[in-house]
């Protein structure tokens, strides 16, 4: 073999090697990045979670202060209503907006629940109001039952 010979393989090798080097620092730049957006989704999904948790402990904290007080004038149950749950509530519609694209796998659920509440709101009588509103509380956990079948 002669030098030019040796200097054509020690370039190829060179060449070769440094293509790799770019072509291996590509695809993990595009691993950072693609785990920094998983991340980013699932931080968002544990804190609707988190929301939704505390829309739950809301709704029970209502229901047994209506009971444990034995409170039947519906002005109190709303006043109530207004003080724990539509608060709640109003983080979650705010979170979900904000976040929607994370979250567009839960849109079935979301919109259950949403019609759940808008069903609510709309009853005048306290029998229908607790129907409804247990029925809005059952959307909420199936809500979270589904977040934590894929988180």
């Amino acid at each position: 073999m002669e030098i030019k010979d040796w200097i054509n393989i020690f370039v190829e090798v060179i060449c070769n090697g440094v293509v790799l080097a770019i072509f291996g620092k590509w695809i993990d730049i595009k691993m950072k990045k693609s785990e920094r957006k998983e991340k980013t989704h699932d931080d968002i999904v544990d804190l609707f979670f988190e929301e939704l948790a505390k829309l739950n402990k809301a709704l029970i904290l209502v229901n047994y202060t209506v009971q444990f007080k034995r409170i039947d004038n519906i002005n109190e149950i709303t006043k109530l209503l207004e003080e724990n749950v539509l608060k709640q509530w109003i983080e979650i519609i705010t979170f979900y907006d904000t976040y929607k694209y994370d979250l567009k796998e839960f849109e079935v659920y979301y919109n259950d629940i949403n019609k759940a509440w808008l069903e609510f709101v709309q009853q005048t009588t306290p029998q229908m109001l607790g129907k409804k509103l247990q029925e809005f509380k059952e959307a909420n956990q199936k809500l979270i039952e589904e977040i934590r079948k894929k988180y």
